[in-house]
């Protein structure tokens, strides 16, 4: 994956978080424009969406394989890569 980071990906919508899925897919989040979680290749092509209700911030993948999300505001959401589905979707902690 180390030649993965290497490249500068042209895609066709603005993206602000990013989890590699595979040697040869990322996981992307678009919050500019409309929320989603788009599947991209190593080209900047969108393979599909898997997520259309989820605002992401950060994510990563887990052991699993799902992916792990936290949002804009402030919840944290588990999304399943294969089929999109929503896991669970849990609201912040309040500071201490």
């Amino acid at each position: 994956m180390v030649d993965m980071l290497q490249r500068t990906l042209q895609t066709s919508r603005a993206y602000i978080a990013v989890a590699a899925v595979n040697n040869h897919t990322l996981a992307v989040g678009c919050v500019y424009a409309a929320a989603g979680i788009d599947l991209i290749d190593l080209g900047g092509q969108v393979l599909r969406q898997i997520c259309s209700s989820v605002w992401p911030n950060r994510m990563d993948i887990t052991e699993d394989g799902g992916l792990l999300c936290s949002t804009i505001d402030n919840k944290i959401a588990r999304v399943k890569v294969d089929t999109g589905t929503i896991v669970f979707n849990k609201s912040g902690l309040s500071s201490l």
